[in-house]
C-alpha cells in the first residue's frame, strides 16, 4: 500500500509487505523454510527421479517468487494475482492432479505461471511507485504556491482593516487547514512577560481560548521560541530535550509541531503555533510559511495599535488642551480612559515625594470613591509598578494575592496598571478595570494615554510652578517695598503676614518679637486666629516651641500638635483646632529678633521649595524688624540730639541774659514774638525751627565784645561803637562752623541790616536782607524800646508803635512793619 501524502509533509503508514531491510530478511528466511518443507512432498508426488530433482527446484523457485511478489503481496495489493490463484485452486483436479497427471511438463507450467505472476506484480508495483513519486513531486511544487496564496490572502484581509481579534481567528483557521494539523493558536505575551495568554485558536478544548495561560519561564515551547528568536520545529515533544512542553500541549496529546514569534514593537507580541497529535516531520518551508503568517499578523496588530494610539492621542490631547491646570487635567484623563477603553473603573494614584506614599488622587466609574486612600511606599501592585516602571495586567485579580484594589471588588474583573511617567520619572500609576478581558495591546494603549497625561501634567506642573514662583517673587517684592517705603514696623509686619498666608497657603500666622530687656518673646502681629487670646501671650527663651526655636536657632517642626504631650501656650491654642506647626527663628546680624510661627488646621507635607520660601520670608521678616529697630533707635538718637541742641542753644541764650540783668527775658520775648510774626507771614515749619534758633542766638556775638563796652553805663565812643558793631560778625564766626546751626545764621548775622542799606555789618539793602532778619529787626526794636536800659527808660507802647511805623521804608521792611502792626492789633496798619 503506498504512503499517504499530506501537503508537502509525508505521514508514513507501514503495510503488510514491509519495505525495511529487516522485514525483507525475515520474509526471505520464511520462504527458505517453506522451500525446505515443500521439497519432500513435491518430490514424492512427482515420483522421484531425475525429472523430479529438476522440476521441484523450478516449481519451488517459481512459487517462491510468486509467493514473494504474487501470493502474499498480491492477496492484499494486486487483484489479478488473487484471481489466478483462485482459478488454479478451484480447478477440477487441484494441485495434485496438475502435478500427477502433467508430470514434468505440468510442474514446469506451474512454475512458469508463478514466475509470470511475480513478474507482472513487480511491473505493476514499479508503475505505482512511479505514479506516487510523480504525485509527491507535484504536491511539493503545489504546496508553496498554496501557502503563498494563504499568506497573500491574510495580508489583503489585514490591509482591509479587519478587526485584530477576527483576523487572529481567521489566521489560526487557515493555518490549521493549510498545514493539515489539529491544533493552531496565537499566544499573547502578558505585559509583565511572565506568561502568555491563548488569544485565538482551533482544536483546543472549549473554554480555553481567551482564558488559558502558560508560564514562559517553565521551559515551555513558546518561551523557548521567544528566547531563541527563530522558528522552533518539534518532531517528538516527549523526546525533545530543549524544553519540557507546556501543560496545555501535553493535555491535548501533542506530538509534533512548530512555533514562531509574532514580532512586536520593542518586544514580541507573542507566538503562533501549529501542532498535531500524530508524528510529523515539518520542513523549513512549513516554518517559513508559519513565520510569514506571523509577520502579517504582527503588521496588522501593530497598525491597529498605532491607529488606536493615534486616535487616543488625538482625542486625549484635544481634551487636555482645554485644561490649564493640573487639577483640571486629572479628571479629563480618567474620562478618556473610561470612554476609549470601555472601562468600568479608573484610578489615578500619585507618589507623594515627601513621604514616598502612594496617594489615590482621583477615581472614576466604579472607583469614584477611592480618592484619599494612602498606601505605604512600595506596597501592593501599585507600589511595584511605581518602583519598577513596568506595567501590570491580569484578567482575574482574585488570582494575585499582591493586588490591593483601590475600591470594592465583588466580581471577577480584569485590571491593568501602567506607570505614570513624566520626564523619565515615575510620578504615579494609572489603573483600569473592567469585567471583560484586557488585551496587551489595550494595556499599551493605556500606556500611551498615561504618557500623554504624564507629559501634560508635567507641563501644567511646570506652568503652575512658574506661576507660583512668580507670585512668590511678587510677594517678596511687596515685602521689600513695604520695608523700604515704610518705617512703621506694624505696617511691614502686616504686609509680611499677608504674603506668608497667601503664598504658603496657611491657616494662621503669628510673629513674636524678642524683647532684650525682659528676655521674652512678645506677640507683635498675627493672622487667621479665631480668638484674640494669643495677643496677650509672652514666652521665655527655651519655653514652648517658639522659645525652643529662638534658643536653638533652628526651625521647629510639629506635624501634629494634637499628638504631642507638651504644647507651648496650649491654653491659648485650645480653641483654634490647629494641627501642623512650624516655628522659624528670625535672625539678623547674628541676633535673634523674634520667631515666625505658621499654623495649619490639616496635616502639612511641604516640599523643599516650600520650606526654602518659608525661610526666605523669615529672613525678610528679620530684616524688616532689624531695619525698624535701627530706624527707631536712630530716630530716638536724633530726637535726643536735637533736644540736646535745643537745650544747648537755650542754655547759651540764658547765659547771655544772665550776663545782662537789664535785658533778662528779652531773648525769650523776642523769640516768641518773632515766631508769631513769621507764622503770620506764612513761613514753613521747617523755617520756623531755624528762626527760633536764630532768635535765641541773635546776640551770641556779644560774647566777643568786652564787658567794659557791653556794660558801659553811658554813651559809647566812636571806637567803642566800632567794636560793638562787630558782634554780628562775631556771631557768624562762632556759629558758621557748626553745620547744625548754619541755617539759623540769618538773624544773628543780619538783624542789624537796614532796609535802606545803612545797616551793618555788610550794608545789605531791601530784599538782600534775609526775611527772617527783617522780621526779627522789627520785633527786636519793639522789645528794646519798651524795655528799660541803663542809659534810658523804656518807652510807652504807643510811642514805640509810632516809631516803628515811622521807620518803615528806611530801617524796616514796609511789608514786615504792616504785618507786625496787624499782629499787635493796630487798626491803622
Amino acid at each position: 500500500m503506498p504512503p499517504v501524502a499530506t501537503g508537502n509533509a509525508t505521514t508514513v503508514r507501514t503495510p503488510f509487505n514491509a519495505r525495511s531491510r529487516a522485514a525483507r530478511a525475515a520474509v526471505t528466511l520464511g520462504m527458505l523454510c517453506a522451500y525446505v518443507v515443500a521439497f519432500f512432498p513435491l518430490y514424492s508426488l512427482t515420483g522421484g527421479g531425475v525429472t523430479a530433482l529438476v522440476a521441484v527446484p523450478l516449481v519451488a523457485a517459481g512459487w517462491l517468487w510468486g509467493l514473494w511478489g504474487g501470493l502474499v503481496a498480491g492477496l492484499f495489493s494486486f487483484p489479478l494475482n488473487a484471481l489466478l490463484l483462485s482459478l488454479v485452486q478451484h480447478s477440477s483436479g487441484g494441485w495434485d492432479a496438475i502435478i500427477r497427471d502433467g508430470g514434468g511438463p505440468g510442474v514446469l507450467a506451474l512454475a512458469l505461471l508463478g514466475i509470470a505472476v511475480g513478474w507482472m506484480h513487480d511491473q505493476s508495483e514499479r508503475a505505482l511507485r512511479q505514479l506516487e513519486e510523480r504525485r509527491r513531486a507535484a504536491v511539493v511544487l503545489i504546496a508553496p504556491a498554496r501557502q503563498q496564496a494563504v499568506v497573500a490572502e491574510l495580508g489583503q484581509r489585514a490591509l482591509a482593516g479587519t478587526d485584530v481579534a477576527r483576523l487572529m481567528s481567521e489566521v489560526v483557521a487557515l493555518v490549521a487547514q493549510t498545514l493539515e494539523v489539529e491544533y493552531c493558536g496565537v499566544m499573547e505575551v502578558l505585559p509583565d512577560g511572565s506568561a502568555a495568554l491563548l488569544r485565538a485558536g482551533v482544536g483546543w478544548k472549549e473554554g480555553l481560548v481567551g482564558r488559558a495561560t502558560i508560564k514562559l519561564e517553565d521551559g515551555s515551547e513558546a518561551g523557548y521560541a521567544l528566547i531563541a528568536g527563530e522558528p522552533v520545529i518539534v518532531g517528538d515533544l516527549c523526546a525533545d530535550t530543549r524544553f519540557t512542553g507546556s501543560p496545555l500541549l501535553r493535555e491535548h496529546g501533542v506530538v509534533s509541531g512548530m512555533t514562531v514569534n509574532v514580532p512586536g514593537q520593542g518586544r514580541p507580541f507573542g507566538v503562533l503555533g501549529a501542532h498535531t497529535a500524530r508524528s510529523r516531520r515539518f520542513t523549513q518551508d512549513d516554518a517559513h510559511f508559519l513565520q510569514g503568517v506571523a509577520n502579517v499578523l504582527a503588521s496588522a496588530i501593530e497598525r491597529n495599535q498605532r491607529e488606536r494610539e493615534l486616535e487616543a492621542i488625538a482625542t486625549t490631547s484635544a481634551a487636555l488642551r482645554a485644561a490649564r491646570t493640573r487639577a483640571e487635567m486629572l479628571p479629563i484623563i480618567l474620562d478618556q480612559l473610561l470612554v476609549l477603553l470601555k472601562a468600568d473603573g479608573a484610578v489615578l494614584a500619585m507618589r507623594d515625594p515627601a513621604t514616598g506614599e502612594t496617594v489615590i488622587e482621583l477615581g472614576g466609574g466604579e472607583w469614584a470613591r477611592a480618592p484619599g486612600v494612602r498606601l505605604p511606599p512600595g506596597e501592593g501592585v501599585t507600589g511595584h509598578v511605581i518602583a519598577t516602571g513596568q506595567p501590570y495586567l491580569i484578567n482575574d485579580i482574585g488570582s494575585d494575592p499582591r493586588f490591593a484594589p483601590p475600591g470594592p471588588v465583588n466580581d471577577r474583573i480584569a485590571v491593568a496598571c501602567v506607570p505614570f511617567i513624566a520626564q523619565q520619572q515615575t510620578i504615579g500609576a494609572l489603573w483600569l478595570s473592567r469585567k471583560s478581558d484586557i488585551a496587551t495591546v489595550e494595556a499599551r494603549l493605556l500606556t500611551a494615554i498615561a504618557d500623554i497625561g504624564g507629559n501634560a501634567i508635567h507641563r501644567a506642573a511646570l506652568h503652575e510652578q512658574t506661576e507660583e514662583r512668580l507670585q512668590r517673587l511678587a510677594g517678596l517684592r511687596a515685602i521689600d517695598t513695604a520695608i523700604s517705603s515704610s518705617l512703621d514696623l506694624r505696617v511691614t509686619l502686616n504686609v509680611l503676614l499677608d504674603q506668608v498666608m497667601a503664598q504658603l497657603h496657611l491657616d494662621a500666622v503669628a510673629i513674636l518679637l524678642f524683647n532684650p530687656h525682659t528676655q521674652m518673646l512678645e506677640y507683635a502681629a498675627g493672622r487667621g486666629f479665631r480668638t484674640a487670646a494669643l495677643q496677650n501671650t509672652r514666652t521665655g527663651l527655651g519655653e514652648g516651641y517658639a522659645g525652643r526655636a529662638a534658643m536653638e536657632r533652628r526651625i521647629i517642626t510639629v506635624p501634629n500638635m494634637l499628638k504631642t504631650g507638651e504644647l507651648g501656650r496650649a491654653p491659648h491654642l485650645a480653641g483654634e483646632r490647629l494641627i501642623a506647626y512650624y516655628g522659624v527663628p528670625l535672625l539678623a546680624k547674628g541676633e535673634v529678633k523674634g520667631v515666625l510661627e505658621v499654623f495649619h488646621r490639616a496635616p502639612l507635607n511641604p516640599d523643599a521649595e516650600w520650606l526654602d520660601f518659608l525661610e526666605a520670608l523669615a529672613g525678610q521678616a528679620a530684616i524688616a524688624i532689624d531695619n525698624a529697630q535701627l530706624f527707631n533707635g536712630l530716630q530716638r538718637s536724633n530726637a535726643e540730639l536735637a533736644m540736646a541742641y535745643e537745650a544747648t542753644i537755650e542754655g547759651w541764650s540764658r547765659a547771655l541774659d544772665l550776663r545782662d540783668e537789664e535785658t533778662e527775658g528779652h531773648t525769650r520775648r523776642v523769640t516768641e514774638m518773632t515766631l508769631s510774626l513769621a507764622r503770620a507771614m506764612n513761613l514753613s515749619e521747617e523755617d520756623l525751627v531755624h528762626v527760633r534758633r536764630g532768635a535765641l542766638l541773635h546776640d551770641i556775638g556779644k560774647m566777643g565784645v568786652p564787658d567794659r563796652i557791653l556794660f558801659k553805663p553811658g554813651p559809647l565812643t566812636a571806637d567803642e561803637w566800632k567794636i560793638m558793631r562787630k558782634h554780628p560778625t562775631f556771631a557768624y564766626e562762632m556759629l558758621f562752623p557748626i553745620g547744625h546751626l548754619r541755617p539759623a545764621l540769618d538773624i544773628p548775622y543780619c538783624h542789624h541790616e537796614k532796609w535802606d542799606g545803612t545797616g551793618y555789618p555788610r550794608g545789605l539793602k531791601d530784599e538782600q536782607i534775609p526775611l527772617a532778619a527783617r522780621i526779627f529787626a522789627v520785633v527786636d526794636v519793639w522789645d528794646a524800646l519798651r524795655s528799660d536800659r541803663p542809659y534810658r527808660e523804656g518807652w510807652p507802647e504807643d510811642r514805640v508803635r509810632e516809631h516803628v511805623r515811622s521807620l518803615a521804608g528806611t530801617h524796616f521792611d514796609p511789608g514786615v512793619v504792616a504785618a507786625f502792626l496787624e499782629l499787635i492789633g493796630d487798626t491803622r496798619s
